[in-house]
């Protein structure tokens, strides 16, 4: 019998999370995270929300 798709996921991921190297990781990080420019704006929980509800009629 053959590996599940279960277990072939599972062992793919586990591939996946050892290839990258940890110092790597964080200089990435650090490089996107610096490019963002949010204009001023801060994240609004309820307006977020909001915008959602409006686009598929409030209940």
């Amino acid at each position: 019998m053959g590996t599940t798709v279960n277990q072939y996921v599972r062992d793919r991921l586990a591939e996946l999370a050892g290839e990258e190297d940890t110092e790597a990781t964080i200089a990435r990080f650090r490089a996107l995270s610096g490019q963002g420019n949010s204009n001023g704006w801060k994240w609004n929980r309820e307006e977020i929300y909001e915008e959602r509800l409006g686009r598929y009629g409030k209940s």
